[in-house]
């Protein structure tokens, strides 16, 4: 009897993590966020979150010689 309660209620907290995970899954659906991956920038209404390292390595790429060679 114990072992049956416990597996009952580890399938309805379960279902509970489902639910709840759809649930969040479609409130970010909602929010609707744009990702522009040519400037490694996100936008959320009208807040820009940068990757600053991002930017700085593909900076750096503009100038290395060797992927600048094979690029070619």
């Amino acid at each position: 009897n114990v072992v049956a309660d416990a597996l009952s209620r580890k399938r309805v907290h379960l279902s509970t993590v489902a639910v709840k995970g759809l649930e969040l899954l479609e409130k970010f659906r909602d929010l609707d966020l744009n990702l522009d991956s040519s400037t490694g920038q996100v936008y959320c209404g009208m807040i820009a979150i940068e990757n600053e390292p991002m930017k700085e390595i593909m900076d750096l790429q503009k100038t290395d010689e060797e992927i600048q060679d094979k690029k070619k």
